[in-house]
């Protein structure tokens, strides 16, 4: 399952996520220390499953990872995507054309 933000600048819209996150504007997201990776912070859902954000020509994605030990479970599917959209839409409206959600079934 993948998130694909359509924008005009998706280095500056990753860079200004990931500012906003690590300086706490935007709450209720965790960025890992190292990575590039962002996870839903309220209990029970923190590290139960990552976005890693890919830059691509026009367009951001965030694919869903989960920690090696991780049940994957379409609980965590569901809410990390309606956080992160919800997030994307609150706070990056004016630089986001068109979001798109894939969906695997399996």
């Amino acid at each position: 399952m993948a998130i694909i933000i359509r924008t005009a600048d998706p280095e500056l819209l990753l860079s200004n996520i990931r500012d906003g996150i690590v300086h706490m504007k935007i709450k209720g997201w965790l960025k890992h220390e190292k990575k590039d990776l962002f996870t839903y912070a309220s209990e029970p859902y923190s590290g139960k499953a990552w976005f890693h954000s890919r830059v691509l020509p026009g367009e951001l994605r965030f694919d869903i990872i989960f920690p090696a030990r991780s049940i994957q479970r379409k609980e965590y599917y569901a809410i990390g995507h309606e956080k992160m959209i919800g997030m994307l839409l609150t706070y990056f409206m004016g630089n986001v054309m068109h979001i798109e959600v894939t969906v695997e079934n399996g």
